[in-house]
């Protein structure tokens, strides 16, 4: 039987809840929020078209990121099984993900404009190194929530921070517009990779707020190498329905990678407008995300996280369909206006879901694994994107097998039984 996790934080914190649970919603929200001003989806592309990138490279980006958070955190999963403070690592990890954008943003104000292979290379590599820094302590992170905000408050508390992610993406949506219109090219490009790292370092310094005791429990598992812990997970997983369910429905689900990429590139392509226009579709898609993250915050709490995994996937489906054979700017603006709540309430749900299934056996590993099944998933989406586009070049095609995948992973999360109807596994 899956064994719900913590259900509320020890005793000994919990005076400290609301302060925690204000302070990650708050951190999440100022990292999410500064992001939008180089939106992996929509901005970060259009960048590194405009620079010289590959096709393939464009299909890579809004995967780059959760390429490194993906993959690195089975490397110290191991680690954290026996550790009784979670934060310290959180704060190290978190100097480097923020770091790269600073770096991206000197060389492009700096020499974008003379050394664009450079400036490409940066603007590439930042989200992945970001990515990695930030997995290496992922499921630290993950732990520290499940210590530190009560299982029935944390679909809020995710969607909340989105919440304020998406208010800051529509000034983000007006800014990158402005800017963009000011000063064209690699000069607007460093400015708003300069306004993120600005925005990453304020969560820093939010996250740091974050007040964990000390456990006193005894860990669940000790401590133990990775290859040994890694042996472990397959009986877990085997005897576990449920998770099996979940890492199909998430890994299916990254299909929608497949059209993401080319989306805003398609728009602008159909409508005939200049790159200000992507501030347009980011603040759509932001508008979107709020009336996602609204249903998510009020439903979430009340009903769970699996039926805000389903609708986010019906979304989904409805949205790559629709993108197959959108022709205007208002169909567009629709278009992204649907990724956005669709989007925000699958993830708050796939999330949430994913903390609350997880065995307390072996917490930290499983929780990684969960999160190193998307990285072949995701690797396959962006490379199947990369082969359409080079091949057929058919975006309607694109959006169709985009469309099919994330039905496949509708169809396993309407099998998942619901963890807040069954009774947990005494810890």
């Amino acid at each position: 039987m899956t064994e719900l996790p913590i259900h509320s934080p020890p005793p000994e914190s919990a005076r400290d809840v609301r302060r925690n649970y204000v302070a990650h919603m708050v951190e999440g929200g100022l990292f999410l929020g500064g992001m939008a001003l180089v939106s992996l989806d929509t901005v970060t592309p259009t960048v590194i078209r405009e620079l010289g990138g590959a096709a393939w490279l464009v299909s890579l980006t809004p995967v780059l990121q959760m390429c490194g958070f993906t993959a690195a955190p089975i490397l110290l999963a191991h680690r954290f099984e026996s550790v009784r403070l979670f934060k310290p690592y959180c704060l190290a990890s978190g100097v480097l993900q923020r770091l790269p954008y600073l770096a991206a943003a000197v060389v492009l104000l700096a020499l974008g404009s003379a050394q664009q292979t450079l400036a490409l290379a940066l603007v590439a590599v930042a989200p992945l190194v970001s990515g990695l820094a930030g997995g290496l302590t992922l499921t630290a992170w993950q732990q520290l929530i499940i210590k530190t905000v009560p299982v029935r408050r944390r679909a809020s508390l995710m969607a909340g921070r989105y919440m304020i992610a998406c208010v800051l993406g529509i000034a983000a949506g007006a800014v990158v517009r402005l800017v963009l219109a000011r000063w064209p090219g690699t000069i607007g490009y460093g400015l708003l990779h300069l306004g993120t790292f600005v925005m990453l370092g304020l969560s820093y310094v939010v996250f740091a707020l974050v007040r964990e005791r000390p456990d006193d429990r005894p860990p669940a598992q000790p401590a133990s190498r990775l290859s040994a812990n890694l042996r472990l997970v397959w009986p877990l997983m085997r005897q576990d329905r449920t998770l099996r369910l979940f890492l199909i429905a998430q890994a299916l689900g990254c299909g929608l990678y497949i059209v993401v990429p080319f989306l805003a590139i398609q728009a602008r392509l159909v409508t005939g407008r200049d790159e200000s226009y992507i501030g347009d579709l980011l603040l759509a898609q932001m508008l979107g995300a709020i009336a996602g993250n609204l249903l998510a915050a009020f439903q979430g709490d009340r009903r769970g996280p699996r039926p805000l995994m389903i609708l986010g996937r019906v979304l989904m489906v409805a949205m790559t369909v629709w993108a197959a054979f959108a022709r205007g700017d208002l169909a567009f603006r629709a278009i992204f206006f649907l990724y956005g709540l669709a989007f925000y309430v699958q993830n708050t749900g796939q999330i949430t879901m994913g903390m609350e299934i997880v065995p307390v056996q072996r917490r930290s590993t499983v929780l990684a694994v969960m999160w190193l099944v998307n990285l072949p998933s995701m690797l396959a989406a962006a490379g199947l994107c990369a082969l359409l586009r080079s091949t057929s070049g058919s975006f309607t095609l694109t959006a169709a097998l985009a469309a099919v995948t994330v039905t496949l992973s509708l169809a396993a999360a309407l099998r998942m039984p619901d963890p807040r109807k069954t009774p947990p596994a005494a810890e």
